[in-house]
């Protein structure tokens, strides 16, 4: 570095740092547009994940049938912020007197084998953590890009295990309602012969 190029590069820190003027702008810009393009498909992502609760949510009151998905695979732990672990899945319920789906979360640790025995719950998104306030709901509107991107990775395997979640009870009520209908006739023939 000769002595003119010394003093250049005391008097003008970006110089020195092997930087023009142009460089520094053109990588603020970049910023700038790499930020803006993550707001706006992180807005349309939203948006259509709400747009998908809304209309499941039409069916799912119909039904009135709450599911949370129990394939652990598709359960996401949310990035490190020790001492807690957090753990998210996809559920459809009711949340703020809507139906929809809406994401859980729980601080509860999902079971697991430390070598020696079982620790953890169960089932870490059951009535007693968010009793105890280690799990709650958050909607769609509400959840953060973490959440939003894992809820589009999981959502058509997830609808697809709800769809059967349905069937299963639709065969079984359908099954309940003949019984009901047979029963229900044999009080209609009951009553002809009293007559």
């Amino acid at each position: 570095m000769t002595e003119k190029e010394k003093e250049q590069a005391e008097a003008d820190p970006i110089q020195g740092a092997n930087m023009n003027i142009e460089e520094v702008e053109k990588l603020i810009a970049e910023i700038g547009i790499n930020s803006t393009e993550i707001a706006l498909d992180t807005d349309a992502l939203r948006k259509a994940l709400v747009t998908i609760s809304e209309e499941i949510g039409i069916w799912a009151k119909r039904a009135g049938v709450k599911y949370g998905d129990k394939d652990e695979d598709r359960w996401w732990e949310y990035p490190p912020s020790p001492p807690d672990t957090k753990t998210g899945r996809l559920v459809i319920k009711k949340l703020n007197d809507v139906w929809g789906i809406h994401i859980e979360a729980t601080f509860a640790v999902p079971e697991y084998w430390n070598g020696n025995n079982f620790v953890g719950w169960r089932n870490p998104f059951n009535e007693e953590a968010f009793a105890q306030s280690m799990a709650w709901t958050v909607s769609l509107e509400d959840a953060g890009r973490f959440g939003l991107e894992h809820a589009t990775k999981n959502i058509f395997a997830f609808l697809q295990d709800y769809c059967e979640e349905l069937k299963t009870r639709h065969l079984r009520y359908a099954d309940l309602r003949q019984k009901m209908e047979k029963i229900k006739g044999a009080f209609s023939s009951s009553s002809d012969v009293m007559e």
